[in-house]
């Protein structure tokens, strides 16, 4: 049996989580066997379909999660909270109290803007330019003072367009696998962290009394 399942909406997420599952110090995590699955229905399937997805792999994995946006057409409510809630408890009837959603708000692309030196270079920004964070103040993309920009995916848009690098899941994926996780302030990061860190703690090392 494996520690745990992941299914996610698109590769992007997935790539994302990739980056930042294999990196268990940074997440303050013990080292996890896991697998990611990509729903073909994206953010709905996820939303209405992930207990029934997930729910021949019960025997297979100890820990199921579920990731997808908040943002997406028809979706039931604009409340990441609220959708989080319908999900768990869809997924409460097989895994009990071994399954959680963590959803997005609005999109991945939150999880993107930090204070990282990595954001500007794994996003392909030339230094001629100067700041990108300045860059996307002036373009009114990004207001004085705020943590991140007013629209997290518009942003990284822009940026990667005017850095002439493509968006792609490998690039989510090579930022997950650097930025540091204590400098991205989204809360729902903070939230996929605190599930992992209380289903796989890091594990206690006691000192050797015979040492001393």
């Amino acid at each position: 049996m494996k520690d745990l399942i992941v299914l996610c909406a698109d590769r992007k997420i997935e790539n994302t989580l990739e980056g930042l599952l294999d990196r268990p110090a940074s997440l303050r995590i013990r080292q996890i066997s896991y697998d990611i699955k990509v729903h073909s229905g994206r953010d709905p399937g996820c939303f209405h379909h992930a207990h029934n997805f997930l729910r021949p792999l019960r025997l297979q994995y100890d820990h199921a999660l579920v990731v997808f946006d908040r943002d997406w057409s028809g979706a039931p409510s604009q409340s990441a909270e609220a959708l989080e809630e319908a999900t768990n408890a869809r997924l409460k009837t097989d895994w009990k109290g071994k399954a959680a959603s963590v959803v997005i708000s609005p999109e991945l692309e939150a999880w993107v803007w930090s204070d990282s030196p990595h954001v500007e270079s794994e996003l392909g920004w030339p230094s001629r330019l100067g700041s990108l964070r300045r860059w996307l103040e002036i373009k009114g993309l990004w207001s004085a003072g705020s943590d991140k920009p007013t629209d997290p995916k518009k942003a990284v848009e822009t940026a990667t367009r005017e850095a002439r690098l493509p968006w792609t899941a490998a690039v989510c994926r090579s930022l997950a696998s650097k930025v540091s996780a204590e400098r991205c302030s989204d809360g729902s990061f903070h939230k996929l962290l605190a599930i992992l860190q209380n289903w796989f703690a890091e594990p206690v090392v006691f000192p050797d009394s015979s040492s001393q």
